[in-house]
């Protein structure tokens, strides 16, 4: 309770009550903090807890010395908390130096947040050589770091630096899902290149995925802001056709189709009130 700290009252004729000197300051990392981490999981427990505590505070030297301090036995856990801490501060280049010093085998989630600081300040390329880096430790990066880099470009660049970007990945043999290939999809309409957008949807096999309804409502809604009906109607058939098996998906199919009618009547609405303004 903040009572607890306050002092006792001073009785009348009594004496104050002498304040209680002060401890004296500890290291953070002393031999009983490192040996209590060690105790717990190779030094992955209490340590990481107290190595993120130390960053969001601002206190990044004092989390080096306390991973310093627990010498071998720090673990993966242990350094991907210091990596975070650095990005978190951001001090993204400290953070990359580390990860790809890291005396133990690293993880997805110790560059993790490298690749998200870098795409945070734009820089897509050298996020795309950190994945090079991880591939030389035999360190296999996931979906959602190319997600990150996608998105970045398409927010840097446009779709066509996004494009590019996708295209490297797969180069590279980077297993990519149909969600990392529907970023492009939506930049590409909403830049209204719907051409371009029916194509890359089309071409989402050669990258290993198959489409699915997010993949296809992002097309359809360039078509229906082209008012390009006919290709409305085509491409909802082929939906229907290829996500026909699953209840949930009918449902929102029936949501789609619904509303393209809808957008349809508004049009031929306006088309009428045009025309009788004109007489």
């Amino acid at each position: 309770m903040l009572t607890s700290s306050l002092p006792p009252p001073t009785l009348p004729g009594s004496k104050p009550a002498t304040k209680p000197k002060p401890a004296p300051a500890t290291s953070i990392s002393t031999a009983a903090t490192v040996s209590a981490d060690t105790a717990v999981g190779g030094g992955s427990g209490r340590l990481s807890a107290l190595i993120r505590s130390l960053c969001v505070a601002g206190r990044t030297a004092d989390a080096v010395r306390a991973l310093d301090a627990a010498g071998n036995a720090a673990g993966v856990v242990d350094y991907n908390a210091m990596v975070a801490g650095y990005c978190r501060v951001g001090q993204v280049e400290a953070a990359r130096r580390l990860a790809a010093a890291v005396p133990v085998p690293p993880n997805a989630y110790t560059y993790f947040p490298v690749v998200r600081g870098l795409c945070g300040r734009g820089r897509i390329a050298d996020a795309l050589a950190v994945l090079d880096e991880m591939t030389s430790r035999s360190c296999v990066p996931i979906p959602p770091m190319y997600h990150v880099i996608i998105e970045s470009a398409c927010r840097s660049g446009g779709y066509s630096s996004a494009l590019r970007v996708l295209e490297a990945l797969h180069a590279k043999g980077s297993t990519l899902d149909t969600g990392n290939c529907n970023l492009v999809i939506n930049a590409i309409c909403d830049q209204g290149c719907v051409d371009e957008g029916l194509e890359m949807l089309r071409k989402l096999p050669l990258f290993g995925c198959e489409a699915d309804i997010v993949s296809y409502n992002a097309v359809l809604k360039g078509l229906c802001a082209a008012k390009r009906w006919g290709d409305v109607e085509e491409l909802m058939d082929e939906m229907v056709k290829n996500l026909l098996e699953d209840t949930k998906l009918n449902l929102k199919l029936e949501k789609i189709k619904t509303d393209i009618n809808d957008l349809k009547e508004q049009e031929a609405s306006q088309n009428r009130q045009n025309w009788s303004s004109a007489r």
